[in-house]
């Protein structure tokens, strides 16, 4: 699958999956739009930045065996762990707008008469 990263936190190897499975149920359960989590992305990376790392490590790794606060101690004590947010986030930014060919209506709109 081209849309996933593997991270390591505390050398134990986790899966993160961004397909459009993953987006999806994300958007639900925090009943927000793609941009209302960018916006809360820039007003308090610290808070949303790991928060959407758990919903995602839950999502791709059955029987995770740690709790968003376990996360955050995990994050707090080891630079290394922190860097593998960073790695998870320019993941999970590129996977909100995929290279994807772009669809011209007039092209569409022709075929259908």
């Amino acid at each position: 699958m081209k849309n996933q990263i593997s991270i390591e936190l505390d050398g134990n190897a986790y899966l993160c999956k961004f397909g459009l499975e993953f987006l999806g149920e994300l958007l639900d359960s925090l009943d927000m739009s793609v941009n209302e989590i960018g916006d809360k992305l820039d007003k308090n990376p610290f808070k949303w930045a790991p928060a959407l790392m758990h919903k995602c490590l839950e999502f791709s790794n059955e029987n995770l065996g740690f709790t968003k606060s376990e996360l955050l101690e995990l994050l707090d004590k080891d630079y290394k762990n922190q860097l593998q947010l960073k790695k998870f986030m320019k993941s999970f930014v590129e996977s909100l707008s995929p290279n994807l060919p772009e669809i011209d209506s007039e092209e569409i709109e022709s075929k259908k008469k």
